[in-house]
């Protein structure tokens, strides 16, 4: 009996230490099982945080802003981009009126809105005008829902898009499609984006197909396709405007002429993605700059003959002085010379008067020499190189100003006609010198550079304004530029006062050979 209440004893002692083990054991399962548990909660803590997170940037960084509007109208919640577009922190934002960014001409129509939306459980827009905290307006399109969670109170989700760049589009669109004028947009591959009707009535590309259509397809202007879509890609790829001669010739024949301005589009980044091209009429201009250059021509065409027959004339006046009066003069010399050596011992007083009637005949012989020179140089025979150099060298004689000459080519292709025209130029230069600069030097160079025939006349003398000779007119300075003119060059004056006075003439040598072939 007592062995049996010991073996009793023992198996309940036994029974009560397996028992302690078995809850041990079901307690640290459950502490792994909590443990477990708890780490997945902590994966899915961070988790819906990292997702929070990403939620909060993508709101924070969306291009249209967004708020949550509460049932009296305060902003609730609201991201960067609403926050930046009203021109506040965010945080000054939060639970201030939405109505106090609304413009006065706007305000009924958010209260009937708002009044209506929240009523109803749809999502409707308006368009209104906001007025930021500096007093600038901005268009502005609201996208909104009211929303009710739960048992709270009902709250108004809401999309704000900044509505300028839409505004300025429909401007352009409207500004574009009603003018007369051509206006066209390329992409960056050089495909029409945006025609007007003017471009389309002028150009017969249609707006519907203008956007499919390569440039080169139906081109009717007459510069070239490649040069136009190289001036196109050096305006995207500098951003540089540049201007465009569009001309093409109707079916009458007659030539339209449009000047095409081009100028690089860019977007909110600063790159280039586009070039608006806007093209005006002035085919008018261009028939009257080709009616006035015709009649330059002709003017010119003139003034050569002119000068020519002129030319001719003072050759044959020349002459007939030189040979007619001038012999005329020799004979009434040698008759004087005759007569007093005849009858100058037997009358008295008469080899005096003779004497003085011989030295009036030289002095007229003298006359009429210079005045043959003067309408025709005989030196020109002999070429322009020669000419020059013995009118500097009289020129230095008979004044106080040295005069020198620099050739530095020998290559002059002047025929007679155009030696005398150069000629008359330096005359005329060096005539202005000695009458107006007070100069006390004088250098004439005659050089070539490239194809192109050079003549220079420069002083050290007192100079003078451009623009008061301009408005003088002076006679000299235009017949000037109207002999260099039939020389088919230039003539450049450039002076200061102060500073004396540089003339030269540039005259291209294809025109000099042109004008010897014309003749």
């Amino acid at each position: 009996m007592k062995h049996e209440v010991q073996f009793s004893h023992a198996s309940a002692a036994e029974s009560v230490v397996r028992s302690a083990e078995e809850l041990l054991h079901e307690l640290r399962v459950q502490q792994i099982e909590l443990e477990m548990q708890n780490e997945e909660l902590r994966r899915v803590y961070d988790t819906l945080k990292e997702s929070h997170e990403r939620h909060v940037a993508l709101c924070d960084f969306a291009p249209v802003g967004l708020l949550i509007l509460t049932c009296e109208g305060l902003i609730a919640e609201i991201n960067l981009t609403a926050a930046n577009l009203l021109g506040l922190d965010r945080r000054k934002l939060l639970y201030s009126h939405f109505t106090a960014f609304i413009t006065p001409k706007d305000g009924n129509s958010w209260y009937l809105f708002f009044s209506d939306i929240m009523r109803h459980n749809e999502r409707q827009n308006i368009e209104l005008t906001l007025r930021r905290c500096d007093g600038s307006e901005f268009p502005v399109r609201l996208d909104c829902l009211c929303v009710t969670p739960g048992d709270k109170d009902s709250m108004l989700r809401m999309t704000l898009t900044d509505m300028t760049g839409c505004k300025r589009t429909e401007e352009f669109r409207t500004l574009a499609d009603n003018s007369p004028e051509m206006i066209a947009r390329y992409g960056r591959d050089c495909r029409y984006i945006y025609i007007n009707p003017a471009y389309r009535c002028l150009t017969g590309i249609s707006l519907e197909t203008a956007p499919d259509k390569l440039l080169d397809e139906d081109w009717k202007p007459l510069i070239p396709y490649k040069e136009y879509l190289a001036r196109l890609n050096s305006v995207m790829e500098t951003g540089e405007a540049d201007r465009i001669l569009f001309e093409w010739y109707e079916p009458d024949g007659r030539l339209i002429s449009h000047n095409m301005h081009a100028v690089a589009e860019y977007d909110q980044e600063g790159h280039v993605i586009s070039v608006l091209i806007m093209g005006h009429n002035i085919t008018e201009l261009k028939e009257t700059e080709r009616y006035l250059e015709e009649s330059r021509a002709q003017l010119r065409l003139f003034t050569t003959k002119r000068e020519e027959a002129r030319a001719e004339e003072r050759k044959r006046i020349a002459r007939e002085v030189h040979d007619e009066l001038g012999q005329l003069l020799s004979v009434l010399r040698l008759n004087i010379m005759t007569l007093n050596f005849h009858f100058g011992d037997t009358v008295p007083g008469l080899r005096d008067k003779t004497h003085k009637m011989t030295n009036i005949v030289d002095l007229a012989i003298m006359i009429v020499r210079n005045l043959a020179t003067r309408l025709r140089p005989a030196v020109l025979n002999a070429g322009i190189v020669s000419a020059l150099e013995c009118m500097t060298r009289e020129y230095s004689q008979n004044t106080d100003i040295k005069c020198r000459l620099h050739i530095l080519t020998r290559d002059v292709p002047f025929n007679e006609e155009q030696s005398i025209m150069v000629f008359r130029i330096v005359q005329e230069s060096l005539t202005n010198v000695l009458r107006h600069s007070g100069a006390a030097r004088v250098d004439i160079y005659l050089r070539r550079k490239g194809d192109v025939f050079e003549l220079e006349v420069s002083d050290n003398g007192m100079g003078f304004e451009m623009l008061d000779s301009i408005r003088r007119s002076s006679n000299g300075i235009a017949g000037m530029q109207e002999r260099a003119l039939i020389l088919g060059g230039r003539l450049d004056i450039v002076s200061e006062p102060g500073g004396g006075t540089v003339l030269k003439l540039h005259v291209p040598l294809a025109s000099l050979l042109q004008k010897k072939q014309c003749q």
